[in-house]
């Protein structure tokens, strides 16, 4: 892949990524709010966070080999799409149970979309180069780790729905997409063979390992982020 072609890969991956920090990371500082708003307890609350994650633990591989299948493109612009509008719809939820029904369909965009960010990365850039390129995207995320709850409490300081509201900024990248990524499917192999393909990878030497170690990230991570600001 030309060089400027595989830059813009790295930048649509980066700058997605980063967005995708407002559904957590921006949510996050109005918990407080949301509890106090429509009167829940703390297993209530805990859902807001629960209902965004639970799909991608389900659902994350399927949705992936979808986009395998399907081709990134296509999969990267309905997922980011369906995102934003899923944010504005939390945002204006008249109770508590739409609030959860709208975030468990975000829930699956998230599932889509944030491994796409790694893969289009993995499409652009080979060997060392894509290291170096996946590393850029961790620093990037790390850098709105930091920034993004600031705005999000800023928002929720105004009305707890607005961090909610902020998520529609990911149909932006998710238009870019469309000009950005490849247009065909990322394997040409019958379903068979990338049934095979796929079941081979799992099965590789430590690959069990990394599986576990990742589930225990980020059941640290989001467990602590569903509770903290609670408390």
């Amino acid at each position: 892949m030309p060089e400027d072609r595989a830059r813009r890969y790295l930048l649509l991956a980066a700058g997605t990524a980063v967005t995708l920090t407002i559904g957590l990371h921006a949510v996050a500082p109005a918990l407080p709010l949301i509890q106090e708003t429509f009167r829940l307890d703390d297993f209530q609350i805990a859902l807001v966070t629960s209902a965004y994650v639970l799909p991608g633990v389900l659902f994350a591989i399927p949705l992936g080999v979808g986009a395998d299948l399907l081709g990134r493109r296509r999969v990267f612009a309905v997922a980011g799409v369906l995102y934003g509008l899923m944010g504005i719809a939390q945002g204006l939820a008249p109770t508590f149970e739409w609030l959860i029904a709208w975030r468990l369909l975000q829930g699956f965009a998230f599932a889509a979309l944030m491994p796409l960010t790694v893969t289009i990365i993995g499409d652009a850039y080979p060997g060392l180069a894509q290291v170096r390129a996946q590393g850029q995207r961790q620093a990037t995320m790390a850098a709105g780790n930091l920034v993004v709850p600031i705005i999000g409490a800023q928002l929720a300081a105004v009305v707890w729905s607005l961090p909610f509201m902020a998520q529609s900024v990911v149909i932006i990248p998710a238009l870019l997409g469309l000009a950005v990524l490849g247009d065909r499917p990322s394997t040409d192999s019958p379903r068979r063979a990338y049934a095979g393909l796929a079941l081979r990878s799992v099965r590789r030497r430590g690959f069990p390992s990394v599986l576990w170690l990742g589930f225990a990230r980020f059941y640290a991570r989001f467990s602590v982020m569903a509770f903290l600001p609670l408390h």
